[in-house]
């Protein structure tokens, strides 16, 4: 086993209270500009914008410390067509059957169907995979631990770097991305979890507005009925039990992998969003 290897914590800023609070409200400030978006320039991205806002998801925690992740860019055109064709395949049987109605509501007021021409229109994609095993030092293969937090935190890492860098991205998730692994020549050992699409927005670019349909703002982490000092929110205990259904969301597919009931909290907010077979209680 390695031995662990400690050093001085040298690159800690501390801040006096006020320019905390300027700094932490400059973040918010700009990162509140961040928007999701399907429209498109095709214009160049510069190669070492996307070089450093990799580098900079390379910083994100993991478990164990592993980094059990593995970004592929894509920008040659002919790889982009032949990706939008295979998640066009799998959005055209979600959009026809095999998604629940209530997902389809929520999805109705974005306008979107299984037409995805941005994944061809966009200058890069980043193909983000986790992966369930690394090769530690000794050559050996070492199992990884909490691998979708570890390719969430690491994307959430990623999408903030890029929209500092002055671009916009799109979170694309057909599902299943089984074709990733041929199309990247990545190990069957690595789960494909998000298509980020990367570039400028369209001129005639357009986002919802917040809230959408409901007419309701950004809602606030923070909560309405918080005690002084203390952030609240609503979080509901949901289980999940193996179907033998084709995975349909997040939940489905690490069950259809454990085979085993699984129990976790989820936001009482995005539960009437999960697959039907999760349970509240």
């Amino acid at each position: 086993m390695t031995s662990l290897v400690l050093e001085p914590l040298s690159t800690y800023r501390s801040y006096p209270p006020d320019e905390m609070v300027a700094r932490a409200r400059a973040f918010y400030e700009d990162i509140k500009r961040r928007r999701t978006v399907r429209d498109f320039s095709d214009r160049p991205v510069p190669r070492e914008v996307i070089e450093y806002a990799l580098l900079a998801a390379g910083t994100a925690p993991s478990g164990a410390n592993l980094q059990p992740w593995h970004f592929t860019v894509i920008t040659d055109q002919n790889i982009k067509r032949r990706i939008r064709e295979e998640a066009e395949v799998e959005e055209r049987e979600f959009y026809n059957g095999r998604a629940p109605q209530e997902w389809l509501d929520a999805l109705a007021p974005l306008g979107t169907d299984e037409r995805k021409p941005f994944v061809e229109t966009a200058p890069v994609l980043i193909a983000i995979f986790g992966q369930r095993s690394s090769e530690g030092p000794d050559g050996r293969r070492v199992k990884n631990y909490y691998v979708p937090e570890s390719v969430g935190i690491a994307t959430g890492f990623l999408i903030a770097s890029l929209h500092a860098a002055g671009l916009v991205t799109l979170t694309h998730t057909p599902n299943p991305m089984g074709f990733l692994n041929q199309i990247c020549h990545r190990p069957e050992s690595e789960k494909p979890y998000i298509l980020l699409v990367v570039g400028y927005p369209a001129e005639d670019c357009t986002v919802p507005v917040h809230g959408g349909s409901r007419g309701r703002s950004r809602r606030s982490p923070l909560g309405s009925k918080a005690a002084p000092g203390a952030v609240s929110a609503t979080w509901v205990k949901v289980s999940h039990t193996p179907c033998g259904a084709r995975p349909r969301c997040w939940a489905c597919h690490e069950v259809a992998l454990a085979t085993v009931p699984l129990v976790c909290w989820v936001p009482a907010e995005t539960l009437r969003l999960c697959c039907p077979h999760l349970r509240s209680g």
